[in-house]
């Protein structure tokens, strides 16, 4: 920081001659005041030598008759740091202002301009900075990092958050966790159709994705009536298998949880069934029914109503094949009914597939 030159000498200049505190104890004395006591003092020695240099004015023009001044005293010393302090409180600086020189003001007023100045362009070159910054990421995409895989541990699908939000308002339909649907949805997150659902229930009420339309972007085709939900066995399986795990990852207790634990026994009920593949179009409707009452009133998984169920299965298909034999042909290709009371060992043994598990 520099401060305007003054023609008056100041306590800052030591080979100045003194003039009247020439004494080491005027100057200890006017030193030890405080900043306001000295502005103070200045703004009286500088109006009484504005008058002496008046006078002295008058004298010069008329020696005779008016008398001359005393000689001109300095002012004392104010720092450059202390000028600074008192610039950049306002509170210091409205309540001294009337003491501080106008040289001085200006000086003050000028360092707030160029201050002020400084500030617009450095705002000016960060708004820049920031702008370029801003282009720079629309322009540039995600760096490209290799995914290792291990040929020997199964694919797995992940699930998207808008999969978890929409399952607090409605029941998500099964083919949606096939594993083309799955990476369908997270590929295009940012493009998913939404419609607004009103609830009393906070979780349920907002913006969610809208299942019927993004059902035709999955090009999920069934029609209302089909208990099969367009599935074949295969892809059912592949659904099935997501699914467990996406109400897995859902139930605060994880898989000892009530909710992972019913849905893990609501289907392994069904799939780890003595020729279960082939059997699949008479078993499968009874499913989605069971599963459509749980999610309107819970009751969990109750094993008698499941067997009854099975037995209802097994009864039509029974009664399907004995028509069939009537009609010169099989159906079922002579399915083994005597074999129903087989333990299960020797079930899973005659089972394509591995058991599912039973919770």
């Amino acid at each position: 920081m520099q401060l305007p030159l003054r023609s008056r000498p100041t306590l800052q200049n030591p080979d100045r001659v003194h003039i009247t505190h020439s004494s080491a104890e005027a100057r200890n004395m006017f030193t030890s005041w405080d900043l306001t006591t000295r502005l103070t003092f200045n703004k009286a020695n500088n109006e009484n030598n504005i008058r002496r240099g008046l006078q002295r004015v008058a004298h010069l023009r008329d020696p005779e008759n008016i008398r001359a001044p005393s000689p001109v005293t300095s002012e004392l010393t104010i720092q450059p740091e202390e000028w600074e302090k008192i610039r950049t409180n306002p509170f210091r600086f409205d309540s001294l202002k009337h003491l501080i020189p106008d040289f001085i003001l200006e000086w003050m007023e000028s360092r707030k301009n160029q201050e002020e100045k400084d500030k617009r362009e450095r705002e000016e070159d960060t708004s820049a900075e920031a702008e370029e910054e801003k282009k720079k990421k629309r322009r540039l995409a995600e760096p490209l990092v290799p995914v290792t895989k291990n040929s020997l541990v199964p694919f797995q699908a992940n699930f998207h958050g808008a999969l978890y939000e929409i399952a607090h308002v409605s029941p998500i339909p099964l083919p949606f966790f096939s594993n083309d649907s799955l990476q369908f949805i997270s590929a295009r997150a940012h493009s998913l159709p939404w419609r607004k659902y009103k609830s009393n229930d906070t979780k349920k009420s907002g913006y969610f994705i809208d299942l019927e339309a993004l059902k035709k972007l999955l090009r999920i085709k069934y029609a209302e009536e089909d208990r099969l939900e367009g599935l074949d066995y295969v892809l059912f399986v592949e659904c099935v298998n997501n699914y467990m795990r996406f109400e897995t990852s859902r139930d605060p207790e994880g898989p000892a949880g009530s909710r992972a634990q019913f849905t893990i026994q609501h289907f392994s009920f069904f799939l780890n069934k003595r020729h279960t593949a082939k059997l699949y179009t008479s078993w499968k409707p009874a499913e989605l029914r069971i599963r459509n009452e749980q999610y309107l009133e819970f009751t969990g998984f109750v094993q008698g109503v499941y067997d009854s169920e099975w037995t209802k299965v097994e009864s039509r298909v029974e009664f399907e094949e004995t028509m069939a034999k009537a009609r010169g042909g099989s159906s079922w290709h002579s399915y083994p009914f005597q074999s129903n009371t087989t333990s299960n060992s020797s079930s899973s043994s005659s089972h394509p597939n591995q058991p599912f598990p039973q919770g």
